[in-house]
């Protein structure tokens, strides 16, 4: 699956474990907040993730961003 994401200021795809596939994010515009299986990271545009069949991850633009987070996601089912 690929897809374009848009999150609004204070929006998140909540923490998820990928069983089965894995998941790539590239920021395209933002900043966001990462929770990569527990350690917090900040993303900027052209910033890129991986999560792995068996980890988890969450994504969220902060509530007091400027700017709506917009990202590219492919996911592949192993």
């Amino acid at each position: 699956m690929y897809a374009k994401v848009t999150l609004k200021p204070g929006c998140s795809l909540g923490y998820h474990i990928h069983d089965g596939n894995s998941e790539t994010i590239v920021v395209l515009q933002g900043t966001a907040d990462y929770n990569d299986n527990g350690q917090a990271i900040t993303l900027h545009a052209g910033d890129k993730v991986h999560c792995p069949s068996g980890e988890g991850h969450a994504i969220g633009n902060p509530a007091d961003a400027a700017e709506d987070l917009l990202l590219q996601a492919l996911v592949i089912k192993k």
